[in-house]
């Protein structure tokens, strides 16, 4: 039982000056072949991918800068471990004593939480009623984008009633207020300006607000819920326990132009495969029925007993067959 395995067209030609009417015509097929895809994916505001995101969970160590202030009946106190601040400060009444426990649950070589323990004694015993307390560790992103800056973690509460203890639980986020653009290395610079930000003593916090606030980029502590002060009449030390967790998190950057090429063409030939069929259908009908006039001139076929007898292997098997005949 036989039947057709292969076949392919036999092409019929239309022959015409390059600047005839029919010429023209045919030029401007081609151009709307090419140029309506490109248009019709522009006006979509989606060829062109001007931002993108991706998922990384950030690399977050300690600087073990920190700030506190304690507001007392009596006074306040205020003590850092930056010894820009404590030039600054002068003399001071607290000792503080920071503890910091790192938790690689996963085994990556990257954070997963980080405690954190503080512990400000004073000269004299006194009455708290109000503590805020800053912390700077180092956050960092490194693929596809790599970008380094200053955490902003802040905890405040301020009351009536006197305290011995702050406590509070959160998650080291990225805020943007634009995407991060493609560059070797972006390096945001430090929150803390000593220049800036005075006077200490007072514990103001509107200049490290307003860097969070305005910078492109900062990573700040996040927290459903406000700090839990833990009330006490008296007391001469006060300690902050502090849980940061680090998670993965969703980064916005801008894409580099070949990422922006390589989603784009997916969409342009998916179009183009669609208005190339259009068009060429129209084509067809207007060359067919020779809306204009134009020279028509058919495939011509080689016949088959002709074609094989030029082959080099139908020769070579001939020789193999009939070697006398050499």
């Amino acid at each position: 039982m036989s039947g057709p395995i292969f076949r392919r067209p036999v092409y019929r030609q239309f022959i015409a000056g390059r600047f005839s009417l029919i010429g023209l015509i045919d030029l401007f097929f081609l151009i709307c072949k090419i140029v309506l895809p490109f248009v019709v994916c522009f006006a979509t505001h989606s060829f062109w991918v001007r931002e993108r995101e991706y998922t990384e969970r950030p690399h977050v160590t300690s600087t073990g800068k920190f700030i506190i202030s304690l507001g007392g009946v009596s006074g306040d106190h205020t003590d850092s471990s930056i010894l820009a601040v404590q030039k600054i400060l002068g003399t001071n009444d607290m000792t503080t004593t920071f503890k910091e426990k790192v938790e690689d649950f996963n085994k990556d070589g990257r954070a997963n939480q980080i405690t954190l323990n503080v512990r400000s004694c004073l000269q004299t015993a006194d009455t708290i009623i109000s503590a805020k307390f800053v912390y700077f560790p180092q956050y960092q992103l490194i693929d596809p984008i790599p970008l380094t800056l200053e955490s902003f973690v802040y905890l405040s509460h301020i009351g009536s009633v006197g305290g011995n203890a702050l406590v509070s639980e959160g998650k080291i986020v990225l805020s943007q207020n634009r995407p991060l653009r493609m560059r070797p290395l972006l390096k945001v610079p430090p929150l803390l300006n000593t220049s800036l930000v005075i006077p200490f003593k007072n514990m103001t916090t509107e200049y490290f607000v307003h860097r969070v606030v305005t910078d492109d980029e900062s990573a700040v502590l996040s927290s459903p819920y406000p700090p839990e002060w833990l009330p006490a009449a008296s007391t001469s030390c006060f300690d902050i326990h502090l849980v940061m967790n680090i998670v993965p998190q969703k980064v916005r950057y801008t894409p580099s132009l070949f990422e922006v090429l390589k989603f784009a063409w997916i969409q342009y030939i998916a179009i183009f495969i669609l208005f190339g069929a259009v068009i060429e259908w129209i084509e067809r009908k207007i060359f067919d029925n020779q809306i204009l006039t134009t020279l028509v001139q058919d495939e011509k076929l080689r016949s088959i007993s002709s074609f094989c007898q030029s082959t080099s292997f139908s020769s070579y098997v001939h020789a193999k067959e009939h070697p006398h005949r050499l």
